[in-house]
């Protein structure tokens, strides 16, 4: 549909058609004006705005040459000067009106994506409490482990406490049986003298104790079966002082059965003594274990004076020779009647007479 070529408004303005824009638009302006620029024209629109009583699509036939006053100019100037000032006005709102509805759009945006933060942060939020609450429950179940902890640290202190205290005792014990041991070992056999048991002595010494035992055993058998024979050889008299009358002593010959002592003639050896060789020199001897009389073996550890020397090196403390063998006592004595003693046993053992021998 055309636009129309005219237009009464109320105010009883008269508007013609002038111009048409590059849209389409048609362009009006007053009929007084002859002359009127695009830019200050009114649409049909804006004289909407004003009220429009008629329009007509074909302009009215002039019926002669009319003048227009001055009055009449001027009302249409004023009129001109008024819309054209409505339209500015109209056209700032307009673009104000744009301006702000950006502006509320931008806000509106804004507000979404604030809801939108808003919602992450909720959910954070969330999210935190929930960790929170984790990190609570693991907090409560670390304080009971250290506690658990804290207690098992006291009872295993207390415990190896405890254990150290026991192998303090053990470590104790076993020094003073270690020292038991050595002592006992030292016992049984002396530097100088007859072991006191028939056998080597071993890294345990349970044999030499066993054996020990029985012979104890066995010696009280026979204590028993020599005060049974002395108590029945007794004669007692009441009122006689003394009043042992008399007495059976044991002759030799039951001591020996009861004792188990057998005789042998001086000019014999038996096998025991002539085993008796020392090898000492001989690789992996053990110069502890010999019986030798004429032993070379060294026992550094046992000279109470220092030093390593050979047994059959005199000293300068006191050791006696034979004067039939030439067999010297061991070195290690002193001035207290050992040496002599040693020498006699060898005398009664070898030659079958107890002569001294001479001192050197």
């Amino acid at each position: 549909m055309s636009a129309p070529l005219v237009v009464n408004t109320r105010d009883g303005a008269c508007w013609t058609r002038r111009a048409v824009t590059a849209g389409g638009i048609a362009l009006y302006a007053p009929e007084a004006v002859k002359t009127c620029p695009e830019f200050v024209m009114a649409t049909l629109e804006d004289l909407a705005a004003h009220g429009i009583v008629g329009s007509a699509d074909a302009l009215p036939m002039p019926v002669g040459p009319a003048l227009v006053s001055e009055a009449e100019l001027d009302s249409a100037m004023q009129e001109l000067t008024a819309f054209l000032r409505v339209r500015l006005a109209l056209e700032s709102a307009q673009r104000g009106r744009r301006e702000l509805r950006a502006q509320v759009a931008g806000l509106l945006a804004e507000r979404t994506g604030l809801h939108g933060k808003l919602d992450a942060l909720d959910d954070l939020r969330v999210r935190a409490l929930d960790k929170n609450d984790e990190l609570r429950a693991q907090v409560i179940d670390l304080e009971a482990a250290r506690d658990q902890l804290v207690r098992w640290h006291g009872e295993d202190t207390k415990t190896i406490t405890t254990l150290v205290a026991r192998v303090d005792r053990y470590r104790a014990r076993a020094t003073a049986l270690q020292n038991d041991a050595l002592s006992m070992r030292g016992s049984l056999s002396s530097n100088g003298e007859d072991r006191k048991v028939p056998f080597e002595l071993g890294e345990t010494l349970t044999p030499a104790v066993d054996w020990l035992i029985a012979r104890v055993v066995e010696l009280e058998a026979q204590r028993e079966a020599l005060a049974a024979r002395l108590r029945k050889g007794q004669r007692w008299q009441e009122g006689r002082v003394p009043p042992l009358v008399s007495q059976d002593f044991v002759s030799q010959d039951e001591l020996r059965s009861i004792f188990g002592i057998e005789l042998t003639a001086p000019w014999e050896t038996s096998e025991a003594e002539a085993a008796a060789v020392c090898r000492c020199d001989e690789p992996g001897a053990d110069p502890y274990a010999c019986e030798a009389d004429d032993c070379t073996g060294e026992f550094s550890e046992l000279n109470p004076f220092g030093g390593a020397r050979p047994v059959n090196e005199p000293s300068a403390e006191v050791s006696r020779k034979c004067d039939r063998c030439d067999w010297r006592t061991s070195v290690w004595h002193v001035d207290d009647g050992s040496a002599d003693e040693e020498l006699h046993r060898h005398i009664a053992r070898a030659h079958g007479s107890a002569e001294a021998g001479e001192a050197s």
